[in-house]
């Protein structure tokens, strides 16, 4: 009996993964906010109009440089940037479930250590 909860449990939270999965439309969104973001750091820094329009304007590449692979329970993404940036460190990936998107990699700030981010020192 106590086998048939367990399975009937896991087939729930199958079901569940596979109806919350993100489809490509939702990554979209996100990515274009999420490069626009980006973009304006990078560029002039988030107080300065002229990067904010820069990065709009440019926030399109997200969905160009995308690939998904659907897992069904839920799905990986990469944006790739290094074509339009130069740079090969310019990748993302993301982890879709449940809905929302959770960052696995991103790329290294061009101006340094983003805040927050923790730090490797070497000790001599």
């Amino acid at each position: 009996m106590l086998r048939w909860i367990w399975s009937a449990a896991g087939l729930c939270l199958c079901a569940v993964l596979i109806a919350t999965n993100p489809d490509q439309e939702a990554f979209s969104r996100f990515a274009t906010a999420h490069l626009e973001r980006w973009l304006t750091e990078q560029a002039w820094g988030s107080d300065h109009e002229q990067g904010r329009a820069l990065a709009q304007g440019m926030s399109f590449l997200a969905v160009l440089g995308v690939k998904r692979q659907n897992l069904l329970l839920l799905s990986l993404y990469t944006v790739d940037l290094s074509r339009y940036t130069g740079r090969r460190a310019d990748r993302w990936r993301f982890l879709g479930v449940l809905g929302r998107f959770v960052t696995l990699q991103r790329p290294p700030s061009a101006l340094g250590p983003e805040i927050g981010a923790p730090r490797l020192e070497a000790r001599g």
